[in-house]
């Protein structure tokens, strides 16, 4: 009777103090899961942190990207349309234009090509010969035909008072002595010719007429 009492005291004492260290245990597991939570989350928080960065630093890439590409799509739209202002310009000038002729002679001061226009002078015609004299040996002279530039935008160039002659466009005798053609003047632009009879050291001039033939085209 008196040994059943004492295990009936015993287990009062101790059943609480195991209760009590359960408890505790459980109460212990629970604080380490919820800390092993928190961890997580932190976690979960920083990396959301670090996902929200790269998403700002890519739309803010994207945004550079976006107004680069704009301002390269204004740049190549520019960049067209100087190439198209060239390629008219240059059709302007590869055009042939409308061919013309023109008599010249000595009493025609200048020609002034208009503003707007280009000339270019292909060709001059002009006599041969003016006839055929002979020499005091009696050899045939064939009298010969030259052509000067007179003036070009003003300024005299050729002045037999003077014995001053300007750029040869014409020699009937001596080709290799003349400017080659074409020959081009634009708008503005102004010129005259002289014509004479007779050899280079001895020139007259010459009251005749001269085709000049040409191409007018606008600028």
């Amino acid at each position: 009777m008196r040994n059943n009492m004492r295990t009936f005291i015993l287990i009062l004492f101790v059943l609480p103090l195991s209760l009590h260290a359960q408890t505790k245990k459980e109460l212990m597991d629970q604080v380490d899961q919820q800390k092993s939570t928190i961890d997580s989350l932190q976690k979960v928080i920083a990396n959301f942190e670090n996902i929200v960065e790269n998403r700002d630093r890519s739309i803010n890439i994207l945004k550079e990207d976006r107004n680069t590409l704009g301002q390269e799509i204004l740049d190549f739209q520019a960049l067209v349309r100087a190439q198209r202002v060239d390629i008219a310009k240059l059709k302007k000038q590869t055009e042939i234009g409308t061919a013309k002729v023109i008599q010249l002679d000595n009493k025609i001061a200048r020609l002034k090509v208009k503003e707007g226009k280009i000339w270019t002078i292909n060709q001059i015609i002009c006599d041969y010969t003016t006839g055929v004299t002979v020499d005091s040996l009696g050899n045939p002279v064939i009298e010969e035909v030259h052509i000067f530039f007179k003036s070009i935008n003003g300024e005299m160039l050729t002045d037999i008072s003077q014995n001053k002659f300007g750029p040869q466009i014409y020699s009937s005798l001596h080709p290799e002595h003349s400017l080659r053609f074409p020959i081009t003047f634009s708008a503005g632009e102004s010129f005259g010719i002289q014509i004479f009879k007779g050899p280079l050291n001895n020139l007259k001039p010459l009251d005749a007429k001269v085709i000049c033939s040409y191409t007018e085209k606008d600028i």
